[in-house]
């Protein structure tokens, strides 16, 4: 991959404003913990959708996906299965939440499909100086957990692998720009990818860097820098084996990687489940979160921990072909191309093998760096969106897009609203009760399919009669417990808290 200055002055104002809107969705999503969560995800999706609209109407799109057309229609069928998977699912709640969660790439694809090429290398440098705050903001703030750095993301293994990735990024911005600023980074962050632990990163990583140097031999670059090149290829892995020597914690979470570690056996064990609970509905799958509640009781996860058998217990083998189509054809692209461009191919291939033993994939800004990356390996040497010629678009179709952009504002916007107050009311749980049960139930209301709403509120009724020795309370969680249990009668977590709730002795106060 060429990383190559510019200046986005001389772009057209639909560029620079698709430019903006990915750089602000990168960065807020680096302070609000990759999108994991609901209530941060869905009004991301939400100003997406809009700001898709606003740059449809500018009439930019047909010049913009030309070259991706295709692909973006696999993307767009990837969603229908998802959204479809609503009507069988096993629990409609976790289906909208999950087919929501994966609705945010088509925004970020269709505007960084619209970047010429200059813009769409700045942006992906972006992910570097995003990698060292991460690191920098851990740092300050001791954002650690058992010993791992987690940041903002609250979880060790996907900060590694967007770490990762940052890192390779910074050292190709420096080896094709020679920005000493970028070798910076690029320790910054391998310090921290280091910290975090990860045994299935770091590995990666280091073979990945070996390949890179080896890869990028021939390129012109490495023939006018040499030395610099092969230090700059080779300095991140040396630097890891020796923090990888120097750190006790880190050696120790190494000695235990092995067939029977304890991580590897419960993973191991969901997958087994996994693959069981597959194989009775292979064809459609169980609905997008089915595994949430059809998983066997004697444990709780939320997610199967891989990324592939997730997507097949979703939406079953037919969505994890088209899963395969949308990884597969920017890969064959790339090897017609016959450019080399080790950046983009290790890192994906890194993100890709990851994910057959993680879930950092789940996380909404880790899933758009792969399918970014991805577009990007598969993008012609010199591509400029700017330049082709713009295919003129069937009548109606800009203003038909556009009114689906704003549906879709207003539908992210409506399930961000009731998540959003159910997110409160849960912050507001212990400090003031009556307040978290009156938000509570304005998320309920707002969302008539909802259970997790109902289970909360019979949280916070069984709080209250225990506080208050209240028998009333009592039979409002009841109440809402029945509610919860209707929409998934066999959930065992449901079943259980419904059990405990008949027998618990009130006693007046």
């Amino acid at each position: 991959m060429t990383i190559t200055n510019s200046r986005l002055s001389s772009r057209s104002p639909a560029e620079r404003f698709a430019f903006f809107v990915l750089a602000a969705y990168l960065w807020a999503g680096v302070l609000l913990a990759g999108y994991f969560y609901e209530a941060v995800f869905l009004p991301a999706n939400a100003l997406l959708c809009l700001a898709v609209a606003l740059f449809l109407r500018n009439g930019s799109l047909s010049r913009s996906i030309s070259r991706t057309r295709a692909w973006i229609v696999a993307v767009l069928l990837l969603l229908a299965l998802y959204w479809l998977s609503v009507f069988y699912a096993a629990d409609v709640e976790a289906a909208v939440v999950e087919a929501s969660r994966l609705s945010g790439l088509l925004p970020v694809l269709l505007l960084f499909s619209s970047l010429p090429e200059e813009a769409a290398a700045k942006f992906i440098r972006q992910w570097a100086w995003a990698g060292s705050f991460l690191v920098l903001w851990g740092w300050a703030l001791h954002l650690f957990r058992n010993g791992r750095l987690e940041s903002t993301f609250g979880y060790a293994n996907a900060l590694a692998a967007l770490l990762a990735v940052g890192c390779w990024i910074a050292v190709a911005a420096y080896r094709e720009h020679h920005g000493k600023i970028y070798l910076a980074l690029a320790a910054v962050q391998a310090i921290g990818l280091i910290q975090t632990g990860s045994r299935a990163v770091i590995p990666l990583f280091v073979i990945g860097s070996l390949a890179m140097l080896f890869m990028g031999r021939s390129s012109a670059v490495n023939r006018r820098r040499p030395v610099w090149l092969s230090l700059a290829a080779a300095a991140v892995p040396v630097a890891a084996a020796a923090v990888l020597i120097a750190s006790d914690n880190i050696r120790q979470r190494f000695s235990e990687l092995g067939w029977n570690a304890p991580e590897f056996v419960l993973r191991r064990m969901y997958w087994a489940d996994g693959w069981s609970l597959f194989s009775g509905h292979w064809l459609f799958g169980l609905g997008a979160g089915g595994w949430e509640t059809a998983h066997p009781n004697r444990y709780f996860v939320r997610f199967v921990h891989q990324f592939y058998l997730q997507t097949a217990l979703d939406v079953g083998i037919v969505g994890l072909l088209v899963l395969g189509l949308l990884i597969v054809w920017p890969l064959v692209r790339y090897a017609k191309s016959g450019i080399r461009k080790p950046l983009p191919l290790l890192a994906v291939l890194l993100l890709l093998v990851h994910a057959a033993f993680d879930l950092d994939l789940i996380f909404p800004l880790c899933s758009a760096l792969l399918f970014v990356l991805l577009d990007w390996t598969g993008r012609p040497a010199g591509h400029d969106s700017s330049a082709a010629p713009a295919s003129p678009p069937l009548r109606g179709f800009r203003t038909a897009a556009i009114c689906a952009c704003l549906a879709a504002t207003i539908g992210f916007g409506w399930l961000a609203a009731g998540y959003g107050m159910k997110s409160a009311a849960m912050r507001l749980a212990a400090s003031d009760p009556a307040e978290a049960i009156h938000w509570m139930r304005q998320s309920a209301r707002l969302m008539p399919w909802t259970h997790s709403a109902h289970f909360q509120l019979a949280k916070l009724y069984q709080s209250e009669a225990l506080r208050t020795g209240s028998a009333g309370y009592k039979l409002m969680a009841l109440e809402e417990m029945d509610s919860a249990l209707r929409a998934l009668p066999h959930y065992s977590v449901y079943v259980h808290w419904s059990d405990t709730l008949k027998a618990m002795d009130i006693k007046a106060k």
